[in-house]
């Protein structure tokens, strides 16, 4: 059995007794049968699919009744001791402690704890390196990735004492707040951000001169008069670039998305400088996106070069519902898979314009929040990772 390298004491500074192994089934078991989530007694219960479980890390995403959701398939109903691990895609490492009463996707097992275990230790060592190895081992042997009830009987758990169990688990609690924390805080910052920028761009908040005296009044100017579309072609020398939504550019070749390309044909992919804006006529829900390198990209993106807007001013506003459902809307034809964006009217849709002055100013301020919700991400981040730390040296 392999010891964990992180263990906790009694009060007095003595050990607690060595863990033990317990078969995956007599440690947790499957609680209930599939019911109709349609039926009174089940539709105003909290439904869980794996989609509402955040990989990795246990933490539950925003879910709905079955009956808001419309949903009529059978599901599990679950109580408030149970563990819910999504069985299918194993490697995307899904498993939720909900701590309520409700129904979950027959994609994923209602597990009840067993012999006086804590849901916490179970959820952890569902989250631990140790399982997620077996449990992706064994289910890449099929062809769906899909872990059955007959391969998890071939794992066990290893199981502290109940003292030491309430110890880790009340340990993991607080890390758990202080994630919660800074989650709050880095959404509590993007909402100030953005209720600034409604005020900003509809002018209920202006900035002003050094000396107090006010900026000209904006103008409402057209996509025409504001951007000259750039195609550039034949630059070989350039590095390729993806565009990822809400994040501009980065290097194809450092894209965790492993798109695949003909190399030979980048001699028609358009060019583009940092700064410029960035908008495909079909994929063009999240807005323009704005160039953060300088690189060639496909040639299904239109390329947008302006000398009247400061880039950091603009990039959040054009991503932004305000713009997008205000004005960019105008210019949407088709339905559903078929939208496209009509460059002619494009062209005409007019866009509130301040002075490069005060467009500085604009940049200043959103850029403060970039950097104030950066950092808030990056202590979110340090948090998950020490959990996951600590978790791995516990559960081995």
């Amino acid at each position: 059995m392999l010891v964990p390298k992180l263990r906790f004491k009694r009060e007095n500074g003595t050990e607690y007794p060595k863990w033990n192994n317990i078969d995956f089934w007599n440690a947790v078991s499957i609680n209930g049968s599939l019911v109709d989530p349609r039926l009174p007694e089940y539709q105003n219960m909290l439904h869980i699919g794996t989609a509402n479980i955040e990989k990795n890390t246990g933490r539950l995403l925003d879910c709905q009744t079955a009956l808001e959701e419309g949903i009529t398939s059978g599901k599990y109903l679950f109580d408030e001791t149970c563990v819910v691990y999504s069985k299918i895609r194993p490697e995307l490492n899904k498993a939720t402690y909900p701590k309520f009463c409700g129904l979950c996707s027959a994609d994923a097992y209602p597990l009840k704890p067993n012999n006086g275990i804590l849901p916490e230790i179970i959820l952890s060592q569902l989250l631990g390196r140790k399982f997620y190895k077996y449990v992706t081992s064994t289910s890449a042997r099929t062809k769906m990735p899909k872990v059955n009830q007959e391969e998890l009987s071939g794992y066990s758990f290893t199981i502290p004492c109940l003292e030491e169990q309430q110890k880790i688990a009340n340990f993991l609690s607080t890390v758990d707040e202080v994630v919660a924390q800074s989650e709050a805080e880095v959404q509590n910052l993007e909402q100030q951000k953005k209720a600034a920028m409604q005020k900003i761009f509809s002018q209920k908040v202006r900035f002003k001169r050094e000396d107090g005296t006010e900026y000209p009044e904006w103008e409402e100017l057209a996509m025409s008069e504001i951007f000259t579309e750039i195609i550039e072609k034949n630059r070989p020398d350039l590095p390729v670039l993806s565009i990822l939504q809400g994040q501009g550019t980065v290097y194809r070749d450092s894209s965790d998305r492993n798109i695949m390309y003909d190399k030979k044909s980048t001699v028609n992919y358009k060019a583009m400088r940092k700064g410029d804006f960035i908008i495909h006529l079909r994929t063009f829900e999240g807005g323009l996106e704005c160039a953060t390198l300088d690189g060639i990209s496909s040639p299904a993106y239109k390329i947008l070069r302006t000398d009247k807007l400061i880039p950091e001013a603009y990039k959040a506003y054009f991503r932004s519902k305000q713009f997008i459902e205000g004005r960019l809307a105008i210019a949407v034809t088709g339905v559903r898979d078929g939208k496209n964006i009509e460059m002619s009217t494009f062209w005409q849709i007019l866009v509130p314009v301040a002075c490069l002055e005060e467009q500085q100013k604009i940049a200043d301020f959103l850029s403060a929040y970039d950097e104030a919700i950066s950092y808030a991400k990056q202590e979110l981040e340090h948090w998950k990772q020490l959990k996951k730390g600590l978790l791995q040296q516990m559960f081995v």
